[in-house]
């Protein structure tokens, strides 16, 4: 087995601001929502087992394995539009959504030591590079970009992932995915399952600690007669006779941890161990050790402070099992004692477990189907179940493209077909399954059109409209005369246009005047005097078409003769108060009139 060559110098810091949000680099990088896997990070490849394996060695059941980088959430401080900053100098290149197979748009940083960073599911604003094939130069700490829910993802976060240039030639395209490295290094007892360098192992790059902010390893000499450890937040008391030699006692900080769904870190665990003057690790002792832990800058939002415990991990069951504890919640510190050397958790009770709901409310005219004939208003109402922790915020995208933060109805003005996915989120990170509500704007009224059914044997009415219009014939209430009618032309949005036509029906003619039109509930358009007559040769038969003209106050606008002898139908229009034969077609031509915006409008 190859000898590792040692560790490069650490140089990245976590890409956000997380000290302006008063937290430490282990009270972040120690919880992510996502761990680097180490069993095979391959990002997203189904394999192996359901369990994580991260840094520490220790598996872990999580919902996302195979994972080749870390997420970031609302617990770590990163929410939509956070920005995100270079966890280190160096050219930085841009990667699409379209091209970044389910990444969303991307970020590449090239350190120019070897190492590569990327930044997935960025949003589309604010991009220190947009272009593809276009290089940019960057500082550590400076602004990159904004955390989106670009690609797949299920919710904002920072994707944060590190590659290494394992054959030294400056491109990192053919690294992939072997040249992943998780930037936590690793700390297990046994070989990394990664690393080429293990047996077994999956001929990844062997990884380490590249955090310049990650705290080191807190080590102190313990005399026989007792000493102290004392590390940020933890206090390690050993009394005099605890062991019978020197002892050398390390304290290192760990992950945060839960020891069910319901009972969870507050604040990072810790490993202690202890090594004796033979060189030999001990763990048992003769005397309790006194553990204390300081939770004053515990974030507690979530938690019930009454039920928080310091705990220890048994190894040989793989459960977390409960320390007696004395909690002083005036000076919050945590109190228990130990006789067994592991690793060890402050951890308490989870108030909220339950997602938020969003009710909508949409405010238009509303026809059929979703169909709205007007402006539309869109209300997205997030809330927080009773006696939960507080909304975060509704988060919504219109048409699948970039998610927005919601904080005032959204008004839609153009006709068109929308769709809106939202979910609302709490301050716990629970979150609502994404919804969806779908919706058309379709202000356009219909129009009418009037014509010569031959199979019918009669002048009907349709509408003209893209969307699916309905006419209905009802009687005519102002006329009362038999033959006369109101025909009601709606779309599905609800727009109408209604047509008081006054009819006549012979036995050699057809007969038919628009005498008003009106849109929707718009002002009675009364039109001048117009007729639409058809004669027939004999009874009706749609063979026996004579003909056909339209008038408006008497002056024929359009008259079409059949023949049909010769088969054959003579169009004669009037202009300048002049007949003028238009043209000669063969076949019975049908003539037809529209309305349009109140007029009435004649073709063929």
């Amino acid at each position: 087995t190859p000898t590792p060559i040692p560790g490069p110098v650490p140089f990245l810091d976590l890409p956000w601001d997380y000290k302006s949000l008063g937290k430490s680099f282990e009270d972040v990088a120690l919880n992510p929502v996502s761990w680097f896997d180490h069993q095979y990070p391959l990002q997203n490849i189904p394999c192996c087992i359901q369990d994580v394996t991260i840094y520490t060695g220790k598996r872990k059941t999580l919902f996302y394995k195979s994972h080749n980088g870390y997420d970031y959430g609302a617990k770590n401080g990163v929410v939509l539009n956070t920005p995100v900053l270079a966890a280190a100098s160096g050219i930085a290149t841009f990667k699409s959504a379209e091209h970044s197979g389910g990444a969303g748009n991307v970020i590449k940083i090239d350190h120019e030591n070897g190492y590569q960073t990327w930044y997935e599911h960025l949003a589309g604003n604010d991009l220190i590079v947009s272009s593809e094939g276009t290089t940019v130069s960057v500082q550590k700490g400076q602004v990159i970009g904004r955390v989106g829910m670009t690609g797949n993802t299920s919710g904002p976060h920072i994707h944060f992932s590190v590659f290494k240039d394992t054959n030294n030639n400056n491109v990192f395209d053919d690294d992939y995915p072997y040249g992943v490295v998780d930037p936590l290094g690793w700390e297990g007892e046994n070989p990394d399952s990664w690393s080429l360098y293990s047996s077994g192992g999956k001929n990844g790059t062997i990884s380490y600690n590249l955090f310049t902010a990650r705290a080191k390893p807190k080590s102190t000499t313990i005399q026989a007669t007792g000493g102290n450890l004392n590390e940020n937040k933890v206090s390690v008391g050993v009394p005099d006779g605890a062991y019978n030699t020197v002892l050398a006692l390390t304290l290192r900080n760990g992950p945060f941890e839960q020891a069910s769904q319901f009972m969870t870190s507050v604040a990072y665990s810790f490993f202690l161990d202890a090594i004796d003057n033979l060189g030999q690790k001990v763990t048992q002792f003769l005397k309790p050790i006194k553990l204390t832990y300081d939770y004053s800058n515990a974030n507690l939002f979530n938690i019930n402070e009454d039920t928080i415990k310091l705990y220890t991990f048994n190894e040989q069951s793989s459960t977390w099992e409960e320390l007696l504890t004395i909690l002083d919640k005036t000076n919050k510190t945590a109190y228990a004692e130990t006789l067994h050397f592991s690793q060890f958790s402050i951890m308490g009770e989870v108030k909220d477990l339950i997602a938020p709901t969003t009710a909508t409310i949409i405010s238009g005219d509303k026809g059929k189907n979703n169909w709205y004939r007007s402006n539309i208003k869109v209300e997205l109402n997030g809330k927080d179940n009773d006696g939960g922790v507080g909304l975060q915020y509704t988060l919504y995208t219109l048409n699948d493209n970039d998610w927005f933060i919601y904080e005032s109805p959204l008004i839609f003005n153009k006709e068109g077909s929308y769709k809106i996915t939202y979910q609302s989120y709490d301050k716990a990170e629970n979150k609502e399954d994404p919804k969806v509500i779908e919706f058309n704007i379709d202000k356009t009224i219909p129009e009418a059109k009037i014509f010569i059914d031959q199979d019918k044997q009669d002048l009907v009415v349709e509408g003209i409209d893209k969307n699916q219009p309905t006419v209905k014939r009802l009687d005519n209430t102002e006329s009362k005369k038999k033959d006369d009618a109101v025909y009601v032309i709606k779309d599905l949005s609800g727009n109408t246009i209604r047509l008081d036509v006054r009819e006549r029906d012979k036995e050699k003619n057809d007969r038919l005047n628009i005498y008003s039109i009106q849109y929707n509930q718009d002002s009675l358009i009364e039109l001048p005097d117009n007729k639409l007559i058809v004669k027939y040769k004999g009874k009706k038969d749609k063979l026996n078409v004579d003909e056909q003209r339209f008038e408006i106050k008497k002056e024929v606008k359009i008259r079409i003769k059949y023949d049909q002898k010769k088969n054959q139908s003579t169009i004669t229009t009037r202009v300048n108060g002049q007949d003028k034969i238009k043209e000669t077609r063969d076949g019975l031509v049908l003539l037809q009139i529209t309305t349009e915006k109140g007029t009435i409008n004649y073709n063929y």
